[in-house]
């Protein structure tokens, strides 16, 4: 009776490789690729797994670290913010001294300043008022000296002047009526001096010769004066002076219209 079952295979003839078909070589280096790439996979998984494990690690470290950093900035920006207010406190206080020591310096500093322009500009005034012409049948004709007895020059100076013959005396009206402005001139300091010559445009004569010197027709002499000194600064000066016979001389006016200074 025949047996149904098949033929057991040789196991050499299994493994053999000769013997086998080209189709079932092929399934067989896919199967074997595809185990390998799965067992590639597979530890590959371990490793990225492993990988994550330390990552996680990692950032909870850092997370900590970061909590006490955050802590340690609280805490340095609190003790920070306490003494810059306490610096700045202090520094208040410094400026505002600081500003009453700049005050008092800059008030000294003006005060030096001052006394120095004072002590060295110019002070032009009058020295004198003389006749240099007093003849019958010419033109009077007066002086006047100007002297600066400051330490420095005086520039630009420029007056307007004038001679009065009768009325009772110069009023401010009178010195409305200047209208000759002199040439621009110098002095010198130290008692420098320059002397301004005026013709009064009036013939004498032996009434008015007689008249002036008995004292019954007023003869007066005013003028105006402006300089500057080394500093820019402008002043000014009056002149009044009338006649008087009995010391024969120019006297101030007795209404006491001139100054030296304007101050």
């Amino acid at each position: 009776m025949r047996s149904n079952r098949r033929p057991k295979k040789n196991i050499n003839e299994f493994f053999s490789w000769k013997k086998r078909t080209h189709l079932e070589k092929t399934n067989l280096i896919l199967a074997c690729a595809s185990i390998a790439s799965l067992f590639l996979i597979f530890l590959m998984t371990m490793e990225s797994n492993k990988i994550s494990r330390n990552a996680l690690e990692i950032a909870d470290t850092s997370n900590v670290l970061t909590r006490e950093s955050l802590d340690f900035a609280k805490k340095s920006a609190q003790v920070s913010s306490k003494n810059t207010e306490e610096a700045l406190k202090r520094s208040d206080s410094s400026l505002s001294i600081s500003e009453k020591s700049l005050f008092i310096t800059y008030e000294n500093l003006k005060t030096i300043r001052d006394n120095a322009r004072n002590e060295l500009r110019a002070y032009v005034q009058a020295d004198s008022v003389y006749m240099d012409k007093f003849l019958i049948g010419i033109e009077i004709g007066v002086n006047l000296k100007l002297t600066n007895s400051g330490k420095t020059p005086a520039y630009n100076i420029r007056g307007l002047n004038k001679v009065k013959l009768g009325g009772t005396g110069i009023y401010e009206t009178d010195f409305a009526t200047l209208k000759d402005t002199m040439t621009s001139l110098f002095i010198g300091g130290n008692d420098g001096y320059i002397i301004f010559y005026n013709l009064t445009k009036h013939i004498l004569t032996m009434d008015d010769s007689i008249n002036i010197c008995n004292g019954s027709l007023f003869f007066g002499y005013y003028a105006t004066f402006s300089y500057e000194d080394i500093f820019g600064n402008i002043d000014s000066l009056r002149v009044c002076r009338y006649y008087d016979p009995q010391i024969n001389k120019f006297v101030l006016c007795q209404n006491y219209l001139e100054h030296k200074h304007p101050f």
